[in-house]
């Protein structure tokens, strides 16, 4: 996955990058974009509601939306 080259690029162990890597799986596109340009690239909201033309609380409900599905992976990557 492109995810994975890009992860190591930025001085994420090789380890640590495919756990991350893992975990973005189950996200869609958008929702991997809007992770990493607000976990990875530190846009505000409202920086991500202007570059994507969307309404900043929209922003607000995917990031929230985003870090349940985080968690559910996460538990069940723990489980597996």
């Amino acid at each position: 996955m492109a995810d994975l080259e890009n992860l190591s690029a930025t001085g994420f162990s090789p380890h640590l990058a495919a756990e991350i890597d893992a975990l973005l799986r189950p996200l869609t596109e958008d929702e991997r974009e809007i992770v990493r340009l607000h976990f990875f690239d530190g846009l505000l909201y409202r920086e991500i509601a202007e570059l994507l033309d969307i309404a900043v609380g929209t922003v607000k409900w995917k990031i929230f939306q985003i870090k349940l599905k985080l968690v559910e992976s996460k538990t069940e990557m723990a489980g597996a």
